[in-house]
């Protein structure tokens, strides 16, 4: 019987000490770990993002925000979806009526008054701050809204095409761009997406202009020269911060555990023992668990990081996602938490690659259009027909024979570059016109 209880003494002070030396020696080396980590971010956040505070543009846009919304509720969306898309991919300059035409009389003052503010004030910013500590419980600014604001500018802009009412068109198109602009600027996945949508529809209004404004060749150049490429990237490491955040100060699993803490004990009274016990029951769970996910943390970002280290910033046409995927996102170790989680971020990229390629084909029609309009008659031959985006491929300039009709196309598509599904604008690789632009925007009637 002593021997049993002498075992029993021993046993627990094992146990015990095993308790402590992990608690204690593994938070000491867990946190040892994790500085190196955690500065790197610091300098990253100091370099790369900064603190910025939400400016009066921002706050007065977000009152407009009702006005936002109610383009998102108008009927018939897959119609409107339908007919952008077509009108855009058609390089032709014919324009048909927008379905259900008479709302662009009916929003046209709640259009007049975002165009208002955003013209005539400072570009729109959002606090920045908060994603200093961000997490997967940070709740972040939403910029869903603006992508379906931009169907409707896309509709109104194709409608004022179709009429001549160029001013307009560009003004939209200034609106568009200052929104994006300071969209792109926030460094989330979400926000970048957003910036992508209103592209897309961006390209195809730049397409069905004879004449686009000089300074425009400016800011799409400054936009494929890296510009696109280092937000892009920044947010991407942003989701990876979020993730090691929400292990390192285990919020997620603490959420769902009070969660569920509530639901076992039927937490439906005040009783202030019962709210007590759950507190020290919660803090004896993470006193052990911290390590584990801090562990977790770093050995989630050791292997995601090696993602940024070797993203292509040029020749994106050879960038092959899927060997991409297998050589670069490694397998988390078998004990992380994170374990079961699916792979970060490769499939995104292409979206970019692709949509750069359309912008750099959207600023060689514009370069060609402005030449044919200053000599009457589509140009022989154009310069500067070299790409930025993949260094073995070019664009090529065809006219033909009789001199009426241009074309644009690049000279090898990407492995990557496949059709998207139905409801997404899209753009061949390849561009023609016959009609001649003119030099200056028709005036208003």
């Amino acid at each position: 019987m002593k021997n049993t209880t002498r075992l029993l003494i021993v046993l627990n002070i094992t146990l015990i000490s095993i308790a402590l030396l992990w608690v204690i020696g593994g938070n000491i080396y867990a946190q040892l770990q994790k500085q190196p980590i955690d500065q790197y971010w610091d300098n990253f956040f100091e370099k790369k993002i900064g603190i910025v505070k939400t400016n009066q543009s921002a706050l007065k846009l977000e009152k407009l925000k009702n006005i936002v919304n109610s383009f998102n509720k108008l009927n018939n969306r897959e119609a409107i979806k339908l007919y952008l898309e077509n009108q855009l991919e058609n390089p032709l300059q014919t324009i048909d009526i927008a379905p259900q035409h008479h709302i662009l009389t009916d929003f046209d003052p709640q259009l007049t008054a975002i165009r208002h503010q955003i013209l005539t004030s400072d570009p729109p910013q959002w606090d920045t701050e908060i994603y200093l500590n961000q997490t997967w419980a940070t709740v972040l600014p939403g910029f869903l809204s603006f992508a379906n604001l931009q169907q409707f500018l896309a509709l109104d802009s194709l409608d004022k095409i179709r009429s001549g009412q160029i001013q307009e068109v560009l003004d939209n198109l200034e609106l568009s761009w200052r929104i994006r602009e300071s969209i792109r600027k926030q460094p989330t996945l979400i926000a970048q997406l957003v910036s992508l949508i209103i592209d897309s529809y961006l390209i195809g209004l730049f397409r069905k202009l004879d004449y686009v404004p000089p300074e425009w060749q400016g800011r799409i150049n400054q936009l494929l020269n890296q510009d696109y490429y280092n937000s892009f990237l920044i947010s991407n490491e942003m989701e990876i911060w979020a993730a090691y955040n929400s292990l390192s100060n285990l919020s997620i699993y603490f959420s769902n555990l009070s969660i569920y803490l509530k639901i076992v004990n039927n937490d439906d009274n005040d009783d202030n023992d019962d709210n007590q016990s759950q507190n020290i029951f919660a803090q004896f769970i993470y006193l052990f668990h911290k390590p584990y996910g801090t562990f977790s943390a770093i050995d989630l970002f050791r292997k995601r990081h090696l993602f940024f280290q070797s993203i292509p910033n040029k020749n994106f046409c050879d960038f092959d996602p899927e060997k991409f995927k297998k050589q670069y996102e490694q397998p988390l170790e078998s004990w992380n938490l994170m374990k079961g989680e699916e792979s970060l971020l490769t499939n995104r990229w292409p979206i970019l690659f692709r949509q750069l390629i359309n912008w750099e084909l959207t600023l060689k029609i514009i370069q060609v259009k402005e030449i044919a309009a200053k000599q009457g008659k589509w140009p022989e031959k154009v310069p500067g027909l070299e790409t930025s985006i993949c260094e073995d491929r070019q664009w090529i300039y065809k006219v033909s024979p009789d001199g009426k009709t241009m074309s644009i196309s690049y000279s090898k598509p990407p492995s990557w570059w496949q059709k998207p599904k139905i409801g997404k604008v899209d753009y061949p690789l390849t561009y023609s016109s016959q009609q001649i632009p003119r030099l200056k925007p028709k005036s208003k009637s």
